[in-house]
């Protein structure tokens, strides 16, 4: 047995830290309405927390088909998902267009799942 603890205790974490990620996206998606919004022409969707000044952004999984599609077919060797850079250009463009504020993007925290793939990024940002 103990041959096969450290692989039990890696999978484990693997689980864990998988199961926090997509907590993190159910909890935004359930709680939290869906706003489009459109970054260098590829569409992007934004579940905001007013309330703590944070919001998930993914990129749109019906125009983003072809590029899950890629990764599939490459068994995730190949990532197709966008830079930071365009997700928080995609919150900078929900900021501009949705809050009456002045508001800058403090900080971006990407959220993975197990195999270490982008699932989007959760973006703080203060409103002055």
């Amino acid at each position: 047995m103990n041959k096969y603890l450290p692989l039990l205790l890696t999978l484990n974490l693997l689980i864990v830290s998988s199961c926090a990620s997509f907590d993190l996206v159910n909890d935004y998606a359930i709680k939290f309405d869906k706003v489009n919004v459109e970054f260098d022409g590829k569409p992007f969707d934004i579940f905001d927390n007013t309330e703590r000044s944070s919001a998930f952004v993914s990129e749109s999984l019906a125009a983003n088909f072809a590029d899950a599609f890629v990764v599939g077919i490459t068994l995730t060797i190949v990532d197709a998902s966008a830079s930071v850079i365009k997700f928080e250009g995609a919150m900078q463009n929900y900021l501009d267009k949705y809050k009456e504020k002045d508001c800058k993007i403090i900080r971006s925290n990407p959220v993975e799942d197990y195999l270490r793939r982008n699932m989007g990024y959760e973006i703080f940002y203060d409103c002055e």
